[in-house]
């Protein structure tokens, strides 16, 4: 076993403690073949262009910082790491294993060669970011692995660029944000359709996927008889009445009492009045169509 080592020892020399062994069918087998009172941690990928492996090629920076950071705690004849990347050279190892999905990593720990000892790391479960590959191989490395990023100063002059940019925009547009924010008749306008707008059944059409309209014996029909069914043109009318009925009514309040000629004054509140009691007296009827059992109206 110290020959095994002693040979490792001088791959790791030649590449560096922070870098994975490149495996080739010799080394693989020195990695691998038991008995072995080492553990060997290694990486079957597939990094090139023609092979379009995605997770390949996002793991490997990942797995890169893992090797790092055990370069930094590196013991003697403990644990090494090593990257099979699948080639020509290569393909033998894939084959005698038989893998057909990468990227694949496999732990081989210490065994007497009566058994062979392999975990085997959930990349579904467990996910490419280096921290969880880190604490998969702790055990082995009788330590736990500190993994050491790289300051991301992208992401800095990104977040001080949008801080800049939002800051310039909101004094260069200031009073009309303000203006937006304080307009009370804006914002009566925005509640008064998002309420209609839900009131009316378009949150129902959207869950239930409901049709367009209805056909009963070949003619159209636009309102759904009962409850638990829905046309989305049927929707789009009661909004429309809902929203007649809501103007009637805010006229009625808001508008009529601030006409200063008494004649014009009583025209337009009976105007208002008239109006209201039309369209919702078409409500009621909507509601008495869909429920047939209802006893109420208004007008008709």
């Amino acid at each position: 076993m110290s020959e095994k080592i002693a040979q490792l020892e001088t791959i790791v020399a030649k590449g560096g403690r922070s870098k994975p062994i490149q495996l080739d069918p010799s080394n693989f087998k020195l990695l691998t073949e038991g008995p072995r009172n080492f553990s060997s941690l290694i990486v079957f990928t597939a990094l090139s262009q023609r092979h379009n492996c995605f997770p390949c090629r996002d793991f490997d920076p990942e797995y890169g910082l893992v090797v790092a950071a055990w370069g930094k705690a590196y013991k003697r004849g403990q644990l090494y790491f090593a990257v099979a990347d699948y080639s020509e050279k290569t393909g033998a190892i894939f084959q005698q294993l038989g893998l057909s999905s990468v990227p694949y990593i496999a732990l081989y720990g210490p065994t007497d060669g009566s058994k062979p000892n392999i975990e085997v790391y959930d990349l579904n479960r467990r996910g490419l970011a280096a921290e969880e590959l880190a604490s998969f191989v702790e055990e082995a490395a009788k330590g736990k692995l500190k993994v050491a990023r790289p300051v991301d100063y992208t992401r800095y002059v990104v977040y001080g660029s949008s801080i800049l940019f939002f800051a310039v925009t909101i004094r260069a547009i200031g009073p009309q944000i303000l203006f937006i924010f304080s307009n009370k008749q804006l914002w009566m306008i925005i509640s008064l359709v998002i309420t209609i707008f839900c009131c009316s059944g378009h949150m129902w059409n959207q869950i239930r996927g409901a049709p367009y309209t209805g056909q009963r014996d070949g003619r159209p029909e636009l309102i759904a008889p009962g409850f638990q069914n829905q046309f989305i043109i049927e929707s789009q009318i009661v909004a429309v009445l809902y929203a007649i009925t809501s103007v009637m009514l805010i006229g009625l309040v808001s508008r009529a009492p601030k006409i200063q000629r008494l004649d014009l004054q009583r025209f337009v509140i009976y105007l208002f009045l008239a109006g209201f009691l039309i369209v919702y007296s078409v409500i009621m009827r909507i509601f008495r169509q869909k429920n047939g059992g209802y006893p109420y109206r208004v007008l008709f």
